[in-house]
């Protein structure tokens, strides 16, 4: 496996068609709609909802198409596929995302006890000074006229106190879970997609390990060592600069709109394609 072959051709590919990247970047923007909203003044609890569904349910046709790179490469062709069939496409990423969640569930659970953990936190600044949570959640002007110094204060003190003894680790394993369990992940995407979308080989564990034993544990983790520090140095790297550069002259929303349209879906077909070229590098 020659490592540096893999990541030359993968960064190469996204360039073959500028249109598809445009295409794929309109589809980022609308997924991000709901977090644009916000810094374009929307207000409207009931739009902000319906922008966050509408993201939500676009962002299939993102996960459908990475699904379709792999397919293609996995062909052998060398030119990025077409957006078309849609709801083929549509099936197709909803298969990936399920596929994320259930490999991400620990981490999805560390989350939830976050949150648990958080409310109680909360919960207890309440009770601390005579207030009960469902009566503050029902009455919150409460806290605004009589009490609300005492619970901020009491509230972050007791928020600090959780974060760095014990939320920091849930959050360090959390974060180590998701950076060791990416590449199998990865795979196992790649598995589905070599047998023509079947959603079960995805989780057919035995024969995603042998897989990855059949190239090399160590070509495993130098690819993903590789890709990811390309994409960090190269990805972050663009982010700031366009970042920087826009926030200079007021137009932090173009800037963000260029790395949204381009540089994102760039790196999505980045990624994509050098998952198939380690999972079949011959």
């Amino acid at each position: 496996m020659n490592i540096g072959e893999i990541i030359k051709d993968a960064l190469k590919y996204p360039l073959l068609d500028w249109k598809n990247i445009l295409i794929l970047g309109v589809i980022i923007v609308i997924n991000g709609m709901s977090a644009d909203a916000v810094s374009l003044g929307v207000t409207n609890t009931y739009v902000k909802w319906l922008l966050v569904g509408i993201g939500f349910i676009i962002g299939f046709f993102a996960s459908g198409y990475i699904f379709r790179i792999i397919r293609s490469s996995l062909d052998g062709k060398l030119v990025l596929p077409e957006f078309n069939n849609w709801v083929d496409m549509g099936i197709d990423g909803i298969k990936v995302f399920l596929t994320f969640i259930v490999y991400s569930i620990p981490a999805i659970l560390i989350i939830l006890i976050l949150i648990v953990s958080f409310f109680e936190s909360f919960a207890l600044s309440l009770e601390s000074i005579g207030l009960n949570s469902l009566e503050f959640l029902l009455n919150p002007s409460l806290s605004v006229l009589w009490h609300g110094i005492l619970i901020v204060s009491g509230f972050l003190y007791d928020l600090f106190l959780f974060i760095m003894p014990d939320g920091g680790i849930y959050a360090l394993v959390g974060i180590l879970y998701m950076i060791i369990i990416t590449p199998i992940l990865l795979v196992a995407i790649a598995n589905m997609v070599y047998y023509e979308g079947e959603f079960k080989s995805a989780f057919r564990f035995r024969e995603i390990v042998d897989e990855i034993s059949s190239i090399g544990w160590g070509n495993l983790v130098k690819w993903y060592v590789t890709a990811g520090i390309i994409f960090l140095i190269i990805f972050i790297g663009i982010n700031i600069i366009i970042s920087y550069i826009f926030s200079l002259i007021r137009l932090d929303i173009v800037g963000g709109l260029l790395i949204s349209l381009i540089v994102a879906p760039y790196f999505f077909m980045y990624f994509a394609r050098a998952v198939v070229l380690y999972y079949m590098p011959d």
